[in-house]
């Protein structure tokens, strides 16, 4: 498909490898769901969160101890719109397991966020 554009043969033509999401490999409608609430799970673990042994939290302090205070990495580690396209990018490259351990994680932090909204709706509307 020269001139039009085909991930799998601009892939292929660079690296000499399958791109993930290739015509003739495709991706599911369930997998692309699980990726997206596996990829926000992480950008919102590590943006808001502090963490598993507070790693998250102690991720960003260094980044801000060593960036200038004005450089992009310091304000995309606090930005869950610019971690979830990275996350999203590198996210297929992880093994199906904890691809769908991820999204898991990630519809129980969507259903968690649903179910403060619906309370915290309750709440204001007596």
């Amino acid at each position: 498909m020269l001139g039009s554009f085909c991930l799998h043969c601009s892939w292929g033509c660079i690296t000499g490898q399958q791109f993930p999401f290739s015509p003739t490999k495709g991706i599911s409608l369930k997998d692309l769901l699980w990726d997206s609430l596996g990829a926000w799970r992480l950008a919102h673990l590590i943006a808001s969160e502090r963490g598993p042994f507070d790693l998250a939290r102690r991720i960003r302090a260094w980044v801000r101890l060593v960036m200038p205070r004005d450089h992009w990495l310091v304000a995309g580690l606090h930005c869950q719109w610019c971690l979830s396209f990275w996350f999203g990018v590198g996210i297929v490259w992880l093994p199906k397991p904890i691809r769908q351990g991820l999204g898991v994680a990630g519809s129980c932090l969507l259903g968690m966020k649903l179910a403060d909204f619906i309370q915290g709706q309750r709440h204001a509307n007596p």
